[in-house]
């Protein structure tokens, strides 16, 4: 059965792919004790139709050919809880891509199937836990700086998400003022250049040393 997971809660098309499927007329299917709806004949090994549960686990699938006998095939819809995104860390990222982003949530299976979505551009998740997963932003190729993000636990079905994931220029440096302070530090620096962007994330670099930026 492809996709391996289904999401509890929404009506999605399921593939089977078995031996000897005959083409029907009425060639139907039924996953659990759901509704039974038409299933679509790809090929003798491949067809297709549409599944939903409101309930996490394994369902039996059945077939009929006449719309009226069903018959158990050996296969299972497993449907899983839908995941959720709550937040994701840093919120800004350069045009280039490349950024490693942590995203925060629930309901994230540890398979290599997951996948983060920018925008309409997906890139492999890697799973740190059932509530995060870290993601690398790809280059910006969308006509929105500010994209939304969301993850599959099957690369394919994925959760309605208002998280969002904003680009931008990569930021130069063009004047600092005053140029110099003493060793003791403390000195405010004001910094003129472009591709400053207003964020909490916001930080200045001396050196090898961490500051807020404001």
């Amino acid at each position: 059965v492809t996709p391996s997971t289904l999401p509890v809660g929404k009506s999605v098309e399921l593939q089977l792919h078995s031996k000897n499927l005959t083409n029907a007329p009425k060639l139907m299917c039924r996953v659990g004790q759901g509704v039974v709806v038409r299933a679509e004949y790809i090929s003798s090994t491949s067809l297709s139709c549409l599944a939903r549960s409101e309930q996490v686990g394994r369902l039996p699938i059945s077939l009929s050919v006449n719309g009226i006998d069903f018959f158990r095939i050996a296969l299972d819809a497993n449907f899983v809880p839908l995941e959720t995104i709550m937040s994701v860390v840093p919120t800004h990222g350069p045009l280039s891509g490349g950024t490693e982003v942590l995203v925060s949530g629930s309901n994230f299976l540890k398979t290599s199937n997951v996948i983060c979505a920018f925008g309409v551009v997906q890139v492999q998740a890697r799973i740190l836990s059932t509530s995060t997963v870290a993601c690398v932003s790809p280059r910006h190729t969308m006509p929105e700086l500010v994209v939304s993000i969301s993850v599959s636990n099957n690369g394919k079905h994925f959760a309605d998400s208002a998280i969002t994931f904003q680009y931008y220029q990569a930021s130069i440096v063009q004047a600092v003022e005053p140029s110099s302070c003493t060793p003791a530090g403390g000195t405010s620096v004001a910094l003129t250049g472009t591709g400053f962007v207003e964020s909490s994330d916001l930080k200045c670099l001396f050196g090898d040393v961490e500051v807020l930026g404001v």
